[in-house]
């Protein structure tokens, strides 16, 4: 054989040979380099919780933390044991004064004991509120008057005395007298604008003043009262008493009891 000529030129790719069986496989190469994670996939249910694991060591106590909202208060325990005395601490201030306690049950008397001294007079109080007059008291004396029939003869405006037949004057000691009543009954009364007058004089007669002015309207025999205070010029040991009588001037009243009862 001569030799091999020269290399020709490559000719066209022939078709495509049918696929031939696999082979057997071939023993494991190196494993490559880690390729990127992928994308975190979505998570798949919670599985069933699994038993405790054993208790591990006690760490360290770690910092306090804020201090929490005050519970609410629990129930009264039962009161311990009484402990000892401790000593006698320091007086404290005095405090407010308390409420007053209802009274006690009283005790028995002591023995008396001996007389203090006696103190310093105190001031005047305040002088108190009048208090309600007081029920009228018994009398105490009756002043005749008039005992016997007189007649007022054309009884003046300002008033007529009769003296006769014993008069109408009597002397007396009102030092103590507070109220007076006045009595009088005529037989033949008064003008309209008449009316019987009790006076009273502390100069022996000199002047007169009313102690009780008995008023208008009277009726025949009938007994009329009215009844006062004695004035205070009045209350004189030797007070004297007097009836007058007024009217128009023409009128002629009777008069035949007139007296006066004093109260003390």
């Amino acid at each position: 054989m001569g030799p091999m000529g020269p290399l020709g030129a490559t000719g066209p790719e022939g078709p495509v040979g049918a696929t031939g069986p696999i082979g057997p496989m071939g023993p494991m190469g190196p494993q490559g380099e880690t390729g990127p994670m992928g994308p975190i996939g979505a998570t798949g249910p919670v599985g069933p919780m699994g038993p405790a694991g054993p208790e591990g060591v006690a760490g360290p106590i770690g910092p306090a933390g804020p201090e929490g909202p005050v519970g609410a208060t629990g129930p009264t325990g039962p009161m311990g044991p009484q402990g000892e005395t401790g000593p006698e601490g320091p007086m404290g201030p005095a405090g407010a004064q308390g409420d007053q306690g209802p009274i006690g049950v009283q005790g028995e008397a002591g023995a008396m004991g001996p007389p203090g001294p006696e103190g310093a007079a105190g001031a005047t109080g305040a002088t108190g509120p009048t208090g309600p007059q007081g029920p009228e008291g018994a009398l105490r004396f009756f002043v005749p008057l008039i005992t016997s029939q007189v007649n007022f003869d054309d009884a003046p405006p300002a008033g007529v005395e009769i003296l006769s037949k014993g008069g109408s004057r009597y002397e007396i000691d009102l030092t103590t007298a507070v109220k007076v009543v006045g009595q009088i009954n005529f037989s033949v009364v008064p003008a309209a604008t008449g009316s019987a007058i009790f006076e009273y004089s502390d100069d022996d007669g000199a002047t007169w003043s009313t102690l009780l002015d008995m008023g208008t309207g009277y009726a025949a025999d009938t007994l009329k009262r009215v009844a006062g205070n004695v004035p205070a010029g009045a209350l004189v040991s030797n007070c004297l008493l007097r009836v007058v009588v007024t009217g128009d001037s023409a009128a002629d009243p009777e008069c035949y009891k007139a007296g006066l009862m004093f109260q003390p």
